[in-house]
């Protein structure tokens, strides 16, 4: 049997993120981040970029760019 990849939650979520928002958004928004907002952040990234609608072919990219 051939072996399967899975990305996390957390990896397809920055991947929906560079997509949509591209990739010096993301990088800078990384930059900031600090101690105290990186758990929010995580979870961001993980739920609402990663596993949800945005993650989905549910809403072409160009129309979440609005």
């Amino acid at each position: 049997m051939g072996e399967e990849h899975h990305v996390s939650r957390y990896d397809q979520g920055m991947i929906t993120r560079r997509k949509v928002l591209g990739d010096a958004h993301v990088d800078r928004a990384e930059a900031a981040k600090t101690d105290l907002d990186q758990p929010f952040q995580a979870l961001i990234t993980e739920g609402a970029w990663g596993g949800t609608v945005w993650s989905s072919n549910a809403i072409p990219c160009a129309s979440a760019r609005c």
